[in-house]
């Protein structure tokens, strides 16, 4: 069953479409023909697409429907049905006698069944819940160049393991969360990669680029395992009500997608030529924007004016990323470095080691 469509421009008489499924982690790509759809529209009852292969074992198209019993089955011990007869002595109903002073009483002697309560299992799913009162990530950690190239885009994972880096370069870099070890490249892309997205189980993600296509990647492969000639990329994994727009001298804006409106402006970063992106943190409570004068702005989401402004580094600010894990920033500019900020109030928390090309 169908979850999600994303549908390409026709191209020679040909249609490309690429669908999700609903209940399990498959993605298909179909193919078209316009040449055959007036044909089969003419009879005002549209097409079909038919699967090549049977659902999958947890498909719930292969559940089976429980077969209800009948309510009239027969009672045990053979009993026949008999005439009612009256006796000569029937009790009373109760007319004649005194009225009851204490109707009932409840039992405080009941126990109840351990075998009703169930113990909660760990999934294992998130490490941690994310701490909804922890100070914004705006303490320096690590400091890392990568290349000479802007760094367009930055996405974690949903478990804030890996973090996907889209390079003005035309390729991508696959790194862990804590920015160590060698990173994983992807080239492929004729122009910069201007987004990159991650799939809900971690097992693929997109990348779009300015040459207007869409690449569908893998683990350990360093080839696409599907090309679509599109400009447009998924969207982020979790879906808010709340959700950022960041414009050339028009600031960042949040919407509400309850009324369709602009709720707040924050417009104290500076931004006039470069695409500065912007991202809201998974506790709700701070806004990110990147900037040119060289600094990452941090805000209240409830105030337009800034809590903090991340000096220091060393060219325009182009993307920044919260880790969906615990609290931290990362920052990349348009010379290619990554800044790596986390809170103030996790100072405790463990610190990686750093490799010889990677400065504090």
């Amino acid at each position: 069953m169908a979850g999600s469509w994303s549908i390409s421009d026709g191209c020679n008489n040909s249609m490309v479409f690429l669908v999700s499924s609903l209940f399990t982690p498959c993605v298909v790509l179909l193919e078209l023909s316009l040449c055959d759809l007036p044909r089969n529209l003419a009879g005002g009852e549209g097409f079909s697409v038919f699967p090549s292969s049977p659902p999958l074992l947890e498909s719930p198209l292969n559940a089976v429907l429980k077969k209800k019993e009948p309510n009239n089955a027969k009672k045990k011990g053979g009993i026949k049905e008999q005439p009612l007869v009256f006796h000569s002595k029937v009790k009373s109903s109760g007319y004649s006698s005194s009225p009851r002073r204490v109707m009932f009483s409840p039992k405080t002697t009941v126990q109840k069944s351990q075998s009703s309560t169930k113990a909660h299992k760990n999934t294992g799913l998130l490490l941690r819940d994310y701490p909804a009162d922890s100070a914004a990530p705006t303490v320096p950690r690590i400091h890392l160049s990568i290349a000479n190239k802007p760094v367009h885009c930055l996405q974690y994972t949903g478990d804030g393991k890996q973090i996907l880096c889209g390079l003005g370069d035309n390729s991508v870099l696959l790194y862990k969360s804590s920015l160590t070890g060698s990173p994983a490249v992807y080239t492929g892309h004729d122009k910069p990669v201007s987004s990159v997205s991650w799939s809900l189980n971690r097992q693929w993600w997109l990348s779009a680029s300015e040459d207007q296509t869409l690449r569908i990647w893998t683990h350990g492969s360093p080839e696409p395992a599907i090309i679509i000639g599109s400009m447009f990329s998924a969207q982020a994994p979790d879906s808010y009500n709340l959700f950022l727009t960041s414009a050339v001298m028009d600031g960042v804006k949040i919407w509400d997608l309850r009324t369709l409106r602009c709720v707040r402006r924050y417009e104290n970063h500076l931004n006039r030529c470069h695409p500065c992106s912007s991202a809201i943190s998974p506790c709700g409570r701070f806004i990110a924007s990147g900037s040119e004068d060289k600094c990452a702005y941090v805000y209240d989401i409830r105030s337009s004016s800034y809590l903090h402004k991340l000096q220091k580094h060393s060219e325009t600010v182009l993307s920044v990323a919260f880790n969906p894990s615990t609290p931290e920033l990362l920052t990349g500019t348009l010379d290619g470095k990554l800044r790596l900020f986390h809170s103030s109030s996790g100072a405790s928390a463990a610190v990686h080691s750093v490799p010889p090309n990677m400065t504090v």
